[in-house]
């Protein structure tokens, strides 16, 4: 008998069944983080994912917010219960850290410190009437620091952060640069006849409409005088930028406080306005858009985007009615029109940038919409919703 050997085979594979794993889609919505404040309290609403966080219940705006310069943190007044606060929102964690209360309706003010560590705040009880209560002036350092009282007796108002660490303070008729420790009076600076009064975001400057009483001999009286002038950041070395047959309004700095924008009455149409630009550094002021290149149109409300490339204004074609929502990006020779209406109400009011991509504008009815570059609509807010701040992520 023939007995042959058979090498044994090992055990066959098990064939494992396949696995269908479902992968969640990436979200498609504009890349924005927007807080607000409705009628349940304060929001914070990721547009990608359309996901809304209740950040503070039972709460409501109270008109005043300002974001640190380095866009991490926005100081913002809000009121609770029967009281007014301030606190720092930090825009990246949406964490919200207590800074100050009081009783009843309380007006507030801040400054940042130019690298943006500090905040300095005012504020006084509104008793109406132009009537201010109870108030001072504090600074918050450190995080998780107390907020300390800078020892103002007088002042309840705070205007701006100096770059040597000095503040700007005022009451209803004069502003103060004081030291930040114990505000011991600096400087005084008479501001009865100013208004519009803004200081650059670097703190070296102060620009102000200022009211001056000029002798009419033709007509043997004195008239008001409106000019836009220019100061360093303590009120000295002013010096007229123009006169008040240009009507200056809508002054605003751009962001590294080098050039003031602004728009001005025409000077062969006294129905039109131009948007012009002052350079602090030349001495020189030039339109925006040239007036005869641009036809008969008027631009007004100059908004600066946050890096200063480029500015959104508004623009009236008074033949046929045509109004317009424009920017003017400085890399580019044309303009770019985001938004066009028959009626100056449809359009709404610039509210500001969305980072460097977008417009934000108010519309009727308490809506605010996110408009692109392209004009593309990206995003609109809910009604009757107060905006603070909307985020690039």
């Amino acid at each position: 008998m023939l007995l042959v050997l058979a090498r044994c085979s090992g055990p066959a594979e098990v064939q494992q069944p396949a696995v269908s794993v479902e992968v969640a889609p990436e979200p498609e919505g504009p890349a924005y983080a927007v807080f607000y404040f409705d009628e349940a309290g304060l929001q914070a609403h990721q547009a990608r994912s359309d996901i809304t966080r209740m950040l503070l219940p039972n709460s409501a705006f109270l008109n005043h917010r300002s974001v640190s310069p380095d866009g991490r943190q926005l100081a913002v007044a809000y009121a609770g219960g029967d009281s007014s606060h301030l606190a720092l929102l930090d825009l990246h964690e949406g964490a919200l850290r207590a800074v100050h209360a009081a009783p009843g309706e309380v007006v507030y003010t801040t400054a940042w410190a130019p690298e943006g560590g500090a905040l300095a705040f005012g504020y006084y009880e509104d008793q109406g009437s132009d009537q201010r209560g109870p108030g001072g002036i504090m600074v918050v350092e450190g995080e998780g620091m107390s907020p300390r009282s800078v020892g103002c007796s007088v002042s309840q108002t705070v205007e701006s952060w100096l770059p040597n660490g000095d503040l700007v303070v005022g009451d209803d008729a004069r502003l103060y640069v004081v030291a930040a420790d114990d505000c011991k009076t600096l400087t005084t600076i008479d501001a009865r006849t100013m208004f519009q009064v803004t200081f650059s975001p670097d703190g070296q400057w102060m620009a102000y409409i200022l009211r001056e009483r000029v002798y009419n001999r033709p007509a043997r009286r004195y008239d008001r005088e409106f000019s836009l002038y220019l100061a360093d950041a303590r009120g000295q070395d002013a010096q007229k930028v123009l006169g008040h047959k240009y009507d200056v309004q809508h002054i605003t700095w751009s962001p590294d406080g080098t050039q003031l924008a602004f728009d001005v009455q025409s000077q062969d149409d006294p129905a039109l306005r131009h948007v012009s630009i002052y350079d602090v550094t030349t001495g020189e002021t030039a339109f925006l858009v040239n007036p005869d290149d641009d036809g008969r149109t008027s631009e007004t409300h100059p908004v600066w985007s946050p890096d200063g490339a480029g500015i959104a204004f508004d623009r009236v074609i008074p033949e046929g009615g045509v109004y317009q929502k424009v920017v003017r990006l400085f890399v580019e020779q044309h303009l770019r029109v985001i938004a066009t209406a028959e009626a100056k109400e449809a359009l709404g009011d610039t509210w500001g940038w969305a980072g460097d991509q977008g417009l934000l504008l108010s519309r009727p009815g308490g809506s605010v919409a996110l408009l692109g570059l392209d004009g593309a609509s990206s995003y609109t807010l809910p009604a009757h919703a107060a905006l603070l701040y909307v985020a690039v992520r």
